[in-house]
């Protein structure tokens, strides 16, 4: 509705409204999303907004509506959403009451609130109002089963003129559409309950009549009419039709399955008499779809994710050339929030498969990328860790804003350091593993460009790895060693600016003593002792500040200063105060 009648009149009662400064833009989805889970249609409670804004949460006083317009669009599901008007109409004069009261008489009726759809959009694929049928669904049917999958598009609008004309038969009716040799052979075969024609093109604005008796109208692919009134003979089998689709629905059901079992082919039409439209066969539906999907959603949820049933939906959904990317997308997402990275990734892989010619949101690629860096993580797998490179390159690419970047070089230094790992084990040459090193490096700068975006902490830690990489590199027969405990020094360094921890200065204090630098050695270790993560940790500590007093007396003095340096500033370690104390008097 337009903002002065939600403004200015008094057409909508509302629960809460958003401060004026505070009002929300159509454009914003996630705040919309979690608002509309206070929405209750039941009770009539909708978010109110005009073509830009949401101004709150309310109910429409629908007896104020006049002439106004108002639509409404309810959101079903994952994907899909119909828009409709919604019209308040005076019940027919026949449907009132005349009533008398205080000796004066009322005619009462009601007033009905009458909804027409407009569109509906599933699958990002618009359909008006067409009652479950349209031209994109009998298209893709058609091609697949008369056309072999080429492009008929002349033929198919005459075929689908010939559908909407059809639909103006008040009492329902079936259309079949068949090849040439078949429409024959079978016309042939039910001549004696059908109405046989000579074979040729009809025009479509005499359809709707031809159509008002009892049967089928059997047309050929190229539009030709074969008979009309034709009575569609089928094998009656237990599994085969519907109880609850009536008699022409399961008419037409059998006699396809007939056909099919003789190796032909052909699209039937069903219109119910109250204008439900159904095509056969039934191959991939988008609205079946949908429903797997938000099926597969539930049992991922209640823990039912390896039974039967579900392999069956998956293999479904998952092969479907029709199935929208973004339904994959969430079905990734649940399993990724269940910390389930094989099935999550299988889902990933998939969407962005069929989403190639369609755009991507970035932050697809970027959840996907986690996910395969978890999963590659748990099953040590370098190709996988490479796939979820591939992954982040395409989520910096596809990327417009420069300061979140820095989430993709993340993930590409986290995946080089694991990669470069499992060279390791797998004894590969230094200079390739010197090679990945400064390649991450190079990412861990990347994503120093930004602080703001990933957290000290986490870079601090990627540093922390790379330096670990180059201490383990070091062989002490070969003159490299120097540089690569050089390097794995300038990592703890950058790792300690970023966030100091018992980890950090450990590994910065054995990297000093390996390097004989053994004063530097003592202050990386007392420090880390303030920053001590368990007993464990803080043993380890005192055996390597014990280890270096007891063979260099001269750094005792040293040892008592960073001591002190650290105590004054935080707080007072008794064991390790005690053990520089015990040097201090064997002096």
């Amino acid at each position: 509705m337009n903002k002065e009648l939600i403004i200015e009149s008094d057409l909508i009662r509302f629960a809460i409204r958003f401060a004026k400064h505070d009002v929300i833009k159509l454009e914003d989805a996630k705040r919309i999303r979690k608002l509309l889970e206070l929405t209750n249609i039941e009770k009539d409670l909708y978010l109110i907004a005009d073509h830009n804004v949401i101004y709150g949460i309310g109910e429409v006083n629908w007896h104020l509506q006049k002439d106004f317009l108002i639509l409404r669009l309810d959101f079903h599901g994952v994907s899909k959403y119909i828009l409709s008007f919604a019209k308040l109409k005076m019940q027919s004069i026949l449907e009132g009451q005349l009533i008398t009261k205080e000796n004066q008489k009322f005619y009462r009726s009601d007033l009905k609130l009458e909804e027409k759809e407009l569109i509906s959009i599933t699958f990002k694929n618009p359909k008006i109002n067409e009652e479950g049928y349209s031209i994109e669904r009998f298209s893709r049917i058609l091609s697949k089963e008369l056309f072999e999958n080429k492009e008929e598009q002349i033929k198919i609008e005459k075929l689908n003129e010939i559908v909407q004309k059809a639909r103006m038969q008040k009492h329902g009716t079936i259309v079949v559409f068949t090849n040439f040799e078949t429409a024959k052979n079978e016309i042939k075969k039910l001549s004696k309950q059908s109405t046989v024609i000579e074979v040729g093109p009809i025009n479509p604005e005499h359809i709707e009549f031809l159509t008002s008796i009892d049967g089928a109208i059997y047309f050929d692919s190229d539009c030709n009419c074969h008979g009309i009134g034709v009575i569609l003979d089928g094998e009656a089998q237990e599994n085969i039709g519907d109880a609850s689709r009536g008699a022409r629905f399961n008419s037409a059901y059998r006699y396809i399955a007939k056909l099919k079992k003789s190796g032909q082919k052909c699209v039937i039409i069903i219109i119910s008499e109250d204008g439900m439209i159904d095509v056969l066969p039934e191959f991939e539906d988008e609205d079946k779809l949908l429903e797997i999907t938000e099926e597969i959603i539930d049992l991922i949820k209640e823990g039912k994710e390896n039974n039967e049933e579900m392999t069956e939906k998956e293999l479904k959904l998952l092969g479907s050339s029709l199935v929208d990317n973004e339904w994959l997308f969430k079905i990734a997402q649940t399993y990724y929030d269940l910390n389930n990275y094989k099935k999550a990734n299988k889902y990933y892989t998939r969407a962005i498969e069929l989403g190639e010619k369609v755009f991507i949101d970035a932050d697809y690629y970027f959840n996907a990328s986690i996910n395969a860096y978890l999963l590659a993580y748990t099953e040590e797998s370098s190709d996988i860790y490479i796939y979820s490179t591939k992954l982040a390159f395409e989520f910096i690419t596809k990327l417009n804003e420069e300061e979140n970047k820095c989430y993709g070089y993340y993930i590409l230094a986290l995946c080089y350091i694991e990669i470069t790992k499992l060279k390791m084990k797998n004894r590969n040459k230094q200079e390739e593993l010197v090679n990945d090193l400064k390649q991450t490096l190079f990412f861990a700068e990347k994503v120093l460009e930004n602080p703001k975006k990933i957290n000290n902490e986490n870079s601090s830690a990627v540093y922390k790895k790379i330096g670990d990489i180059y201490y383990k590199l070091i062989n002490i027969e070969k003159l490299e060693d120097e540089y690569f405990l050089t390097e794995a020094l300038k990592c703890y360094s950058i790792s300690i600016q970023l966030y100091e921890n018992y980890f950090n200065y450990y590994a910065q204090g054995l990297t000093y003593k390996k390097l004989k630098n053994i004063k530097k050695a003592l202050k990386s270790f007392i420090t880390s002792a303030f920053f001590k993560e368990s007993e464990e940790h803080f043993k380890a500590i005192l055996d390597e500040v014990d280890l270096i007093l007891k063979k260099n007396n001269k750094v005792i003095k040293a040892a008592r200063s960073f001591y002190d340096e650290c105590a004054n500033s935080k707080f007072k370690i008794q064991k390790l105060d005690t053990l520089i104390l015990d040097y201090e008097n064997k002096e």
